[in-house]
């Protein structure tokens, strides 16, 4: 058997094994304690608004109507909402209908706020703004907004924006609303399918479905498709744009790429299909959300929008219930959005409960909060220079007053802290996070620091959150990417995402997204992962740890950072590679866990087995089954008996 010299290889039921009592003496107390922390942290409630009156508005009293203009409608709706907050009215009413809205305005030479520049500066495009509102409903009654793009915005440009812009409002309830796309005149995404290979011209022609599309057409990403399963194919072909040397409509349905290098389309097959994404010169998010408190979005429809359908920042109690993020039904199900949920720098509570997301090109959920990793000088007894950063990450990481936890780069606590007395942005546009922060602080600074110091705000990792009753499907990244504390994910539905259903971690992705406070007092439990992780991604469909992921290699660290976690009672089925993975954690528990025929593609060279250990301690395995191994040859556990401590299992069935 190659490359397992390093583990301890369980092959036999592990209902045999019976670890010795002082092994599993922490079990009942770290259990214990989990679950009570977990109750209390998720037992909260939003307040919804507290209406001093029944009145209302209508948007169609200020000329909100179906045959009236894009740039009218969005004048009439922003002047009904204003309207509400000078005269008091708690709930502004939109009449049942479909709406065209969209409007181009004169980009401001100033963000809306100071403390809001990460999400709104200088030239982004926002249709409709309720700004400082207080206990306050907007009620679509079933109402549609058709959003578009933006013609007056210059050819081979492109603003961002928001359908909504959400800012420091209290007590705020939007519902019964649908908000959408005009794709017939700009699309944002369509299927391709390879009907000519010629390798003489190097070029690969796709006959595209949802056209004719114009000559100008533009695209912003190609991903491997299969139509069958509505997932990304590990087999078929796929590119780089970078790849190319140029692409031009051929027909009205029909686009030739032609590449660089002979080489790149060496794979290419006629009949493969693949996904593209289309540059639009409005590229706006659905809701843009920031420093609001209770905050509660309820039975809205996200059916298309050029970017993410929720951009989440500051925010202190936020819930999205009852709502979906899918293509629209009864059309061709393309693409939805391009992340479903951006949920970052969180000031605590936060609930998806009984939604609906599909079809989104990146991550469904995104949950954390960003940190400083890396590139840290010392400048002084009292002063830091902190490089490699992008503003729209961590520009609220450094306001006055808050405090700078220090750890390792293997995020293991220095136990240090200072705090911040003032702070200097200088920019530098060459390139993607190559701005810097000057850090003055209270606190006299070690004589020494080390420049790869990671560096966490304690304003944020508060988490507390209630994933719930949640059905995922047909989504092109992640899942569930929680990287936050204090919380339960229960009772979800997540089917065929091409990277792992479900992550509970602090991660440095790519080099240049550092995120989430290490997670602890976690239960995750009652979920449904089924055939997930179609283009092969590490770690494994249900992965709990820390470390470093850099172009698909997740690389672990040596420090047990997230702890505290409960995996009870999930079914897995299905798993391209692994079902579990464990590393860089302690006091994790797996409860009656069911795997069914797990491996179905070879696995990761060094990372064997249907479940995988390493750089872990105190890890209990309790009642757990794997069935159905269709034949797979991978080993059923693996546990790096070089870098694991105390490992326990009992009770178990099949691996």
């Amino acid at each position: 058997m190659p490359n397992c010299l390093p583990f301890l290889v369980f092959f036999i039921a592990l209902s045999f094994i019976c670890p010795a009592q002082d092994q599993t003496k922490w079990v009942d107390p770290v259990e214990s304690a989990i679950r009570v922390h977990v109750a209390a942290d998720t037992n909260f409630s939003l307040e919804l608004p507290q209406a001093a009156n029944s009145s209302f508005l209508s948007a169609g009293e200020f000329g909100l109507s179906a045959t009236n203009s894009p740039e009218n409608n969005v004048l009439a709706v922003q002047k009904a909402i204003d309207a509400c907050k000078v005269q008091g009215v708690s709930t502004l009413r939109i009449p049942p209908g479909r709406y065209r809205l969209g409007r181009f305005e004169a980009p401001s030479k100033n963000p809306i706020s100071d403390l809001s520049a990460v999400n709104h500066y200088s030239g982004r495009i926002f249709q409709l703004k309720m700004i400082g509102l207080k206990d306050f409903t907007i009620d679509g009654q079933g109402a549609e907004f058709i959003f578009g793009d933006l013609k007056e915005i210059p050819q081979g440009k492109n603003r961002l924006g928001a359908y909504f812009l959400v800012k420091d409002c209290q007590r705020v309830l939007i519902k019964n609303l649908t908000v959408d796309w005009e794709r017939s005149s700009s699309p944002l995404a369509c299927f391709g399918k390879i009907v000519k290979v010629d390798l003489a011209t190097r070029s690969v022609t796709y006959e595209m479905q949802g056209g004719p599309f114009p000559h100008g057409i533009s695209i912003s990403l190609m991903r491997e498709w299969d139509c069958q399963t509505g997932s990304r194919a590990p087999e078929a072909f796929h590119f780089a744009l970078a790849q190319l040397e140029e692409y031009h409509v051929v027909s009205g349905q029909c686009v030739c790429f032609t590449f660089t290098n002979k080489r790149d389309i060496r794979d290419a097959k006629v009949g493969d299909w693949g996904l593209f994404k289309l540059k639009n010169r409005y590229t706006p998010v659905g809701f843009s959300l920031d420093s609001d408190a209770n905050l509660t979005i309820d039975n809205v429809n996200v059916y298309g929008v050029p970017e993410n359908a929720v951009w989440s920042r500051q925010n202190k109690f936020l819930q999205i219930i009852n709502s979906h993020i899918m293509p629209r039904p009864g059309t061709e199900p393309v693409y939805s959005c391009n992340g479903a949920m951006e949920i970052h720098n969180s000031l605590g509570g936060f609930r998806l409960e009984n939604c609906e997301i599909s079809y989104a090109l990146d991550d469904v959920l995104h949950y954390s909060d960003f940190f400083m990793a890396g590139s840290v000088e010392r400048l002084g007894d009292y002063s830091l220079k902190i490089g490699s950063q992008s503003f729209f990450q961590t520009g609220d990481c450094y306001k006055q007053g808050s405090r700078l936890l220090f750890h390792k780069r293997n995020f293991e606590p220095l136990c240090f802290s200072a705090e911040i007395v003032e702070s200097q942005w200088t920019f530098d546009n060459s390139g993607p996070g190559r701005h810097y922060v000057t850090v003055t602080t209270r606190d006299k600074l070690p004589a020494k620091i080390s420049p790869d110091t990671i560096l966490f705000n304690d304003t944020f990792g508060v988490g507390r959150f209630v994933i719930r009753n949640n059905k995922i499907r047909n989504c092109s990244c992640h899942g569930l990417y929680v990287c936050m504390p204090n919380g339960i994910i229960e009772g979800n539905c997540i089917e065929r995402t091409a990277y792992p259903a479900l992550c509970v971690h602090s991660v440095v992705r790519w080099g240049r997204w550092p995120m989430g406070y290490p997670p602890h007092d976690v239960i995750v439990r009652g979920n449904v992962i089924r055939n997930c992780n179609t283009a092969l991604r590490p770690p494994a469909d249900l992965f709990v740890g820390a470390g470093y992921d850099s172009d698909g290699i997740y690389k672990s660290t040596d420090y047990p950072a997230v702890h505290d976690v409960i995996f009870e009672n999930n079914r897995i089925e299905g798993s391209a590679r692994q079902a579990i993975a464990a590393w860089s954690c302690r006091n994790v528990l797996f409860l009656g866990n069911t795997l069914i025929n797990p491996n179905r593609y070879p696995g990761i060279e060094g990372q064997p087995g249907a479940v995988f250990v390493s750089r872990a301690e105190n890890i209990f395995f309790s009642k757990n089954s794997l069935e159905k191994r269709s034949g797979s040859k991978e080993i059923p556990i693996s546990i790096d008996s070089t870098a694991a401590k105390n490992i326990s299992l009992e009770s178990n069935a099949g691996f």
